[in-house]
């Protein structure tokens, strides 16, 4: 072959790469950062599997000399406090309950209530946190013969919410009533208590939407009292800032305290929205979190996504406005730039193209006839191939919320046997599931949330507990774990 003949052929392979398509490598798309200084994850460990949770770290929990200093109480006091008296209430606590059926369960002498406040957001603090109050526990179980149960901020040992209504009451209302009622008999070794639909009704005071969106207007951020004290922002003007970095939207915020049990939501996000038609309205009652925007249904889907993945932080940590509108803003902000589906965006370009423009037209549109016929047979394949992945990966993380929510909502109730067992199995497969999402790995993603509905589905079916989210349709209940 001649020099010559060899730089043509040269040329015509480059021509063939550029036109057909050869992706350019762009720029990797970064993980969507929770807006948190600490891994974060919606499944916490079943205790029978030493597997971390996802994006936790490793570290084992410090032993009690070590994190003795950092504890926000006096384990020796609480326990001593605890067998003196059915009810505990620490210091910061916001869990709220009814005192007179609270009294009804604490009545005969066989169960006592440790209500603490929500532990440290980062999670070795948090484990060890969670220790030191199960070791309190533990120690009055141990010199009494009785029952001790657990609330940590508003989440109470053992019980995991079973729908959005459910979950928009305890975090609008703080109140745990219902939910002691529930898990308690069950702690005792029986069958659970009845399980209340609960809901938060809007009905919208005119005066009140009037008097915020005034005030709206004056300020991007209104804390309304007593909210300050529990959910202060140090900086409204740098909170709005982020939020406008992250989302390309503008923000206004109202910060809300809590609802009674009982009462309906005066105001909502959708009723403050119309008055500032291009920015994001972001309502927080007590740790509820409603919004409302131009582009509605993807803030309801990040917003959504948000509890689903974050809500034992809401909970059960000390998470504040600027921490959780983070975790927002990066849910709407990975909803709508496209990197679910690894697209490229609008603006990147092929940096060799004007290579194109000194290759001779001839070797051009010979390159062009062959490289399209043959690009046209590869790319139909690797886009029927694509598409099953993007499905297999959209349906796997539709799935995921359900998965969580059902195995919070076992979790604690599997306490021996096959069962828990079995509900290992589902957080872990769960785990693997929530990181081939990740992954972008749509088969291994739609296996996993398989293997995690059907272990879920068994652990609901040998415990008896009917209605779990992420189960599957039952064949018959099994016996008993």
């Amino acid at each position: 072959m001649s020099v010559r003949a060899g730089v043509l052929f040269l040329l015509l392979a480059v021509a063939g790469l550029l036109v057909s398509g050869s992706p350019v490598a762009a720029p990797a798309v970064p993980a969507v950062s929770s807006g948190l200084s600490t891994g974060l994850s919606s499944v916490p460990s079943t205790g029978s599997t030493s597997a971390p949770s996802v994006g936790s770290t490793d570290a084992p929990v410090p032993d009690a000399a070590d994190r003795g200093d950092r504890l926000p109480f006096d384990p020796d006091a609480v326990t001593a406090e605890l067998l003196a008296r059915p009810v505990v209430v620490l210091p910061g606590s916001i869990a709220r309950f009814d005192q007179d059926r609270v009294g009804a369960l604490t009545g005969g002498g066989t169960v006592k209530i440790l209500v603490a406040p929500p532990g440290p957001l980062d999670a070795a603090d948090n484990r060890a946190y969670r220790s030191a109050l199960a070791d309190v526990a533990q120690s009055v179980e141990d010199q009494w013969d009785g029952t001790v149960v657990r609330i940590t901020g508003v989440g109470v040992q053992s019980v995991g919410q079973s729908g959005l209504a459910d979950v928009r009451f305890l975090l609008s209302t703080f109140d745990v009533t219902d939910e002691l009622e529930f898990v308690t008999p069950y702690l005792q070794g029986g069958e659970t208590g009845p399980n209340k639909d609960r809901s938060v009704v809007d009905r919208s005071d005119p005066a009140v939407v009037a008097d915020l969106i005034a005030r709206l207007r004056q300020t991007r951020v209104v804390i309304t009292e007593p909210a300050a004290d529990s959910f202060a922002v140090a900086d409204p003007e740098r909170l709005a800032a982020s939020w406008s970095n992250r989302t390309g939207t503008g923000l206004r915020l109202v910060i809300a305290p809590p609802l009674t049990a009982g009462d309906s939501a005066a105001v909502t996000a959708a009723d403050l929205a119309p008055a500032f038609p291009d920015e994001a309205v972001v309502l927080l009652q007590g740790r509820w979190l409603d919004v409302a925007g131009p582009d509605r249904t993807a803030w309801t889907v990040a917003r959504d996504m948000t509890l689903s993945r974050y809500e034992d932080f809401l909970e059960g940590r000390q998470i504040g406005p600027a921490e959780l509108l983070g975790v927002l803003a990066d849910q709407y902000a990975e909803l709508t730039s496209g990197a679910v589906q690894d697209q490229p965006t609008p603006t990147q370009r092929n940096p060799v193209s004007w290579l194109l423009l000194i290759l001779p037209l001839l070797a051009l549109v010979v390159v062009v006839v062959f490289a399209v016929r043959r690009r046209s047979r590869t790319v139909r394949r690797a886009s029927d191939a694509r598409h099953r992945d993007v499905a297999g990966l959209a349906a796997a993380a539709a799935d995921l919320p359900a998965l969580a929510e059902g195995i919070l909502a076992l979790d604690g109730l599997a306490r021996t046997g096959a069962a828990r067992d079995r509900l290992a199995e589902a957080t872990r497969a769960y785990r693997s599931a929530r990181r081939l999402v990740d992954a972008r790995d749509g088969a291994g993603a739609t296996a996993a949330v398989r293997d995690a509905g059907d272990a879920l589905t068994d652990v609901a079916d040998r415990i008896g507990v009917p209605n779990v989210p992420g189960t599957r349709a039952r064949a018959g209940a099994a016996g008993p774990a």
